[in-house]
């Protein structure tokens, strides 16, 4: 799964680290599918601690590490949004690799609201959100 994100102001990129894995933000090089999606200026693909979107999916598992890791990356995530929609909205291309252009269920949300959200919903569908401030 991954996640692309359309803003109006450049974004702060953060690399991937597999010794600290955790939310990394890569601007967007060559994507024409996802360019012609995301109306915005500045795309970025986004990962969580899995190093891909795997990691944002709901972890029903017991291992309380991994439960840890998937909080601090929706956490990341939130903050992200939070800091992308201070000068407008943003956009949110959430899908499976090789989806981008298939037909997405378009969703308002705030960055509070994206972690109620069921990203596991994309084996189906891609999600086109517009991120709005809270």
């Amino acid at each position: 799964m991954t996640i692309y994100l359309g803003t109006d102001d450049a974004q702060v990129s953060i690399p991937w680290d597999k010794k600290n894995p955790a939310l990394n933000v890569a601007p967007l090089k060559r994507n024409r599918v996802v360019r012609r999606r995301l109306t915005k200026p500045h795309l970025y693909e986004i990962g969580a601690h899995t190093g891909c979107g795997c990691g944002f999916l709901a972890d029903d598992g017991d291992d309380v590490k991994e439960a840890a890791r998937h909080s601090a990356s929706m956490a990341g995530l939130r903050s992200l949004l939070e800091d992308a929609t201070a000068n407008g909205n943003a956009q949110l291309l959430v899908c499976w690799m090789g989806d981008e252009q298939k037909p997405a269920r378009s969703l308002a949300v705030t960055p509070a609201e994206i972690a109620t959200l069921d990203f596991g919903s994309v084996w189906d569908q891609p999600l086109l959100l517009s991120v709005q401030r809270d």
